[in-house]
């Protein structure tokens, strides 16, 4: 992408429009789709802390039931 942007900026590769105003509209493409997959990574890695805490707070129930002699019918 860099390159690109560098071909763009030096008119290497003509555009009907100006070279650095094209080289910026393609920095910040990529950085729109950057942004996109570091929400995404986060949504999966969030997922993955939310149940790591609720098996966490189960396993822990399960002890303190279990040290003041509960039991659940299943």
């Amino acid at each position: 992408m860099a390159i690109i942007k560098l071909l763009f900026y030096g008119n290497v590769i003509s555009t009907n429009d100006d070279g650095e105003r094209q080289s910026h509209f393609l920095e910040f493409s990529g950085e729109m789709i950057n942004d996109c997959f570091a929400i995404f990574f986060i949504v999966l890695q969030l997922q993955k802390e939310n149940t790591n805490i609720f098996q966490t707070m189960q396993m822990q129930l399960d002890k303190l039931l279990e040290l003041n002699g509960i039991t659940f019918i299943q």
